[in-house]
């Protein structure tokens, strides 16, 4: 039997979130789909849950691997999967009720090779729309620009696209991985639409461990990532636009909004400073204004940056 959507999500030591993901599915309007579970080595009692939930429903398909990052994660789901159609959810998050019917009645209205939708950021309760700009026309850099703000659970992609081009995550990548990984699929993509909806909903984890978990080493997955687009073949050649989003902005963007954060959380001085020197030929060579009152804001950063750290240098 033909299966028409594919829902691949990735697991670690979630048991006490992952229903919540799973029972928005199953709450699904559209019922033609299967639910590709990814066990990514889990240490509490996940799988017991996720046993539980195979026995009550035969879409749902359970796969285990010893842990190996999202990024392996993924693409063993995308190995299994026998959809037509992709989407992406993670352990923590859900969709609303009729994301997938939606989504799937879109693009095949527009015969679209990716549909998106816009998400909601879930706080203590409380839902709030992340704002986006709903367009067809230049995504990809509105995406960098940070106008497009799709999250991995928002798009539903052709499976038929994915295998053309051979994409898949890049591993051992477990931040910035999904923005490397719709960016490639965009420069692959000829024909998109979207739902001017807010759809899906991201789960905002505001515990002290999760605070707490701020590190500097995510500047260097997230520049992994986007260096990796520019070097992938299809970036190389007439897309001049990509490299202004991405050098312009994007880039220095994550480093000069990280490191500010670093200095305001009084993290580690002599580490601020390794990866001020590591990182300063994108943080001087960037801010070039491509991106209105979002460069000019970034430009200010910059200088505040600057200024900081001529003080903690002395």
């Amino acid at each position: 039997m033909n299966i028409t959507v594919s829902v691949i999500i990735p697991i670690y030591n979630r048991a006490r979130t992952i229903s919540v993901a799973i029972d928005s599915l199953l709450s699904q309007s559209f019922k033609d789909f299967e639910i590709i579970l990814i066990n990514d080595g889990s240490t509490d009692n996940t799988e017991e849950v996720l046993e539980k939930y195979i026995k009550q429903d035969k879409r749902i398909k359970l796969f285990i691997q010893e842990n190996s990052g999202v990024s392996s994660a993924r693409n063993l789901g995308l190995r299994m999967s026998e959809g037509q159609y992709i989407t992406f959810l993670d352990s923590d998050d859900f969709y609303d009720p009729t994301y997938l019917e939606e989504l799937y009645i879109r693009i095949q209205e527009k015969d679209a090779e990716i549909c998106f939708c816009g998400y909601n950021k879930i706080y203590e309760g409380t839902k709030v729309k992340n704002k986006t700009v709903f367009t067809e026309k230049n995504v990809l850099t509105n995406y960098l620009f940070g106008k497009l703000n799709v999250h991995i659970s928002g798009w539903m992609i052709k499976k038929e696209l994915l295998e053309l081009h051979g994409l898949r995550f890049t591993e051992g990548l477990s931040w910035g991985e999904d923005v490397e990984f719709i960016c490639k699929v965009l420069l692959n993509s000829n024909k998109l639409t979207y739902v001017q909806d807010y759809l899906t909903n991201y789960t905002m984890d505001t515990t002290a461990n999760n605070l707490s978990a701020f590190s500097l080493d995510k500047i260097d997955k997230d520049v992994q990532s986007l260096l990796n687009v520019l070097e992938y073949k299809n970036a190389k050649s007439n897309h001049s636009d990509l490299h202004k989003a991405i050098l312009g902005y994007r880039l220095p963007a994550l480093i000069i909004y990280r490191l500010n954060e670093a200095l305001k959380q009084k993290k580690n001085t002599e580490e601020i400073i390794e990866y001020y020197e590591k990182y300063f030929k994108f943080i001087q060579g960037g801010v070039l204004f491509y991106n209105g009152l979002r460069s000019v804001k970034l430009f200010i950063y910059k200088l505040t940056l600057k200024y900081r750290m001529l003080k903690i240098r002395r």
